[in-house]
């Protein structure tokens, strides 16, 4: 709709200059007169010089001729007044006026960025707070291996082909005795950690093209930034992965926010792409972002339409929360008893709300049919 308001004004504005010669007021006040002189008089004398006076500046007119050798009246009088006012009108107000609008009309997209944590709710202002607490974990060495003694068993008379030791040590293997160590690095990656969410918004009545998007950062102790396209971290399992026999299967994955990381600095780049006139964009791709100290993210939004990029700054606050003390007995709690340590320390309970939608989701499937 604002994109037809701009390209019909822009028409009339074209029309209006056409119609307007140098001596716009002149013809404004010859047919004013016209009409007012058929108003006050009703003799041929008049006719006669409304012609000649129309006809000095435009030429010879048969329309006006046969036109005023009709039967005057008051109301063709008052219609060619009428005319004369609207004319003239049109000329210096209208003209302003469509003048006016254009120039209030954006010459270039107008783009804004916005930055969401985890939950996709929209930080306010320049201020991105960083939620949970920082995790303080024991040594790796102090942490025991997970083993957990399995027994198999066997009904009276049955075979078992492989022997009961064999089943026993094939189960007892496929347990992850890294299971309290990566509890650990679960903690210490997450705890105070975020998942950034992009958007891009349009708000203009312009088409912006072949937008993009660059976040830097400077890299410092305790900051750490990745690409991700995983909003739910998988959380430690105390078991293998049952195909882990298998050779591994290596899936590329694409990202609409890619990395290109420098020594000094953590380098963002988001291929927006063309963004319509009032629309907004989500990224898929997110970033993870664990800072210990406050730091700045530096964007800058790039757009074929702009005269020179847009630069701006955001303030990236640390978590405010004590920094959480995990012990080995925390990290050999029930998994229920995880969950509920994790919601303290982790985007305040974000995984549970993640996992909650997803068992909505699945829930609403299950019952969804649809015509195949």
């Amino acid at each position: 709709m604002k994109m037809d308001v701009e390209k019909w004004l822009g028409y009339l504005s074209r029309f209006l200059n056409i119609i307007r010669p140098k001596a716009y007021n002149v013809i404004a006040r010859i047919v004013v007169g016209a009409g007012a002189a058929v108003v006050l008089s009703q003799t041929k004398i008049v006719e006669a010089l409304i012609v000649a006076a129309v006809e000095f500046y435009f030429g010879r007119s048969d329309v006006l001729r046969e036109f005023l050798n009709q039967e005057s009246s008051l109301g063709w009088g008052f219609g060619i007044i009428a005319l004369g006012l609207v004319y003239h009108l049109s000329m210096t107000v209208g003209v302003d006026l469509v003048s006016e609008r254009l120039q209030r009309l954006p010459k270039y997209p107008v783009l804004a960025l916005g930055v969401r944590n985890a939950d996709s709710e929209e930080y306010g202002g320049k201020k991105i707070q960083m939620r949970g607490a920082l995790c303080q974990v024991p040594d790796a060495a102090g942490i025991p291996d997970h083993v957990k003694v399995i027994s198999v068993p066997r009904e009276r008379g049955g075979l078992d082909l492989f022997g009961g030791s064999f089943t026993t040590n094939f189960l007892a293997s496929s347990l992850n005795s890294d299971f309290y160590r990566d509890r650990s690095e679960y903690f210490r990656t997450w705890g105070g950690a975020e998942l950034l969410r992009f958007t891009i918004t349009n708000d203009s009545p312009i088409l912006a093209k072949n937008v993009s998007v660059c976040f830097v950062v400077s890299k410092a102790a305790g900051v750490a930034m990745d690409n991700t396209n995983d909003d739910f971290p998988t959380i430690p399992s105390a078991k293998k992965d049952g195909m882990r026999f298998l050779p591994p299967v290596t899936a590329v994955e694409k990202y609409d926010i890619k990395r290109g990381h420098t020594g000094q600095e953590y380098i963002f780049s988001w291929d927006v792409g063309d963004v319509q006139a009032g629309t907004v964009l989500e990224s898929k791709t997110l970033i993870f972002l664990r800072a210990e100290r406050d730091i700045e993210i530096r964007t800058t939004i790039y757009c074929d339409d702009f005269p020179e990029p847009v630069n701006d700054t955001y303030e990236v606050k640390a978590p405010t929360s004590d920094r959480s003390q995990i012990s080995v007995a925390d990290l050999k709690v029930e998994d229920t008893e995880f969950t509920k340590m994790l919601d303290d320390v982790v985007m305040d309970g974000y995984l549970r709300r993640r996992a909650e939608q997803e068992f909505n989701k699945y829930q609403h499937e299950a019952q969804e049919y649809l015509p195949k």
